[in-house]
């Protein structure tokens, strides 16, 4: 699940993601929680599940972080 404007100052709109494996019983508690680094990232405007793309044997997320500034001014 993808929250693209979580952030309290000074990350605001980092975003964050939320990872739920699923199984028998549901929970509201995610297996994992990842964070964008900067303020305005909006890490998790874009979800895709692509399959193994690194060959590890497990399914990969890829997360879209649109508004990241790591390669250059929002360039994603």
């Amino acid at each position: 699940m993808g929250a693209p404007y979580y952030g309290e100052p000074p990350l605001n709109s980092a975003g964050r993601v939320y990872v739920f494996y699923g199984g028998l019983t549901s929970s509201s508690t995610p297996d994992v929680v990842m964070q964008g680094r900067a303020r305005f990232d909006r890490f998790g405007d874009a979800l895709a599940v692509c399959g193994d793309v690194n060959a590890d044997g497990f399914g990969d997320l890829i997360v879209g972080a649109s508004s990241s500034s790591a390669g250059g001014q929002y360039a994603g």
